[in-house]
């Protein structure tokens, strides 16, 4: 005279959407400067087991190739297929997210260096040191050659090899932010002086004149 049912009622719960990045490389001199998607949540529906183990749901960075590209590109993607077991869309919820990836091209700046703020290193006390100021050449988004303050960068030369004399060619290693690239090595025009031979130069010269007055 009587049916007992069990009803599975689902539960809906709103979770984040994670984008790996991009595969591929675009086109040279083009950079990756922007990712966006909508929409940025989603509402899905399960049970409250399934539910507990899920917050955010990926899209792996196979479905955004960029490979060889100039401009903009924009994906659409059906998301159900990177749902767990167990787990739906929820009524009303859209079934793709649109994902758009924003290229810039990047730009060439040089900038005037002040050769005293590298440090010398393995310098010899009888040698003194002078450098030519260098021209550095970066390649990088154009907000970030706005904001780039040349007073800041750091480096090191190497002198430990090298005797009396001028090179124009001496090496600096440079601590630089990773959002540049130098378009060339960084060398420096380096003039060493011989301090002792200047002395022995010139204590020469007054014994010379002493022995002329006498």
């Amino acid at each position: 005279s009587t049916v007992e049912v069990t009803v599975s009622l689902n539960q809906a719960k709103e979770i984040s959407i994670s984008i790996a990045g991009s595969s591929g490389t675009p086109a040279d001199g083009y950079v990756v400067s922007k990712v966006d998607y909508t929409p940025k949540l989603l509402t899905i529906s399960g049970s409250k087991n399934a539910l507990a183990n899920i917050s955010t749901v990926s899209i792996p960075s196979r479905e955004l190739d960029i490979t060889g590209a100039s401009s903009n590109k924009t994906f659409e993607i059906a998301i159900e297929q990177y749902l767990p077991e167990g787990i739906t869309l929820s009524e009303g919820q859209s079934g793709t997210i649109s994902v758009t990836i924003e290229l810039e091209q990047l730009q060439t700046e040089s900038f005037q260096i002040d050769a005293s703020q590298f440090q010398l290193v393995n310098t010899k006390p009888e040698y003194e040191y002078e450098l030519i100021d260098p021209a550095l050449t970066l390649q990088a988004l154009q907000a970030d050659l706005d904001s780039f303050n040349p007073e800041t960068l750091q480096g090191t030369i190497d002198v430990g090899g090298l005797e009396a004399g001028e090179y124009i060619n001496v090496p600096v290693t440079l601590t630089l932010d990773s959002a540049y690239t130098m378009t060339q090595d960084l060398i420096v025009s380096v003039r060493i002086i011989d301090k002792t031979a200047q002395t022995e130069e010139t204590q020469a010269t007054e014994s010379t004149t002493v022995t002329q007055s006498t």
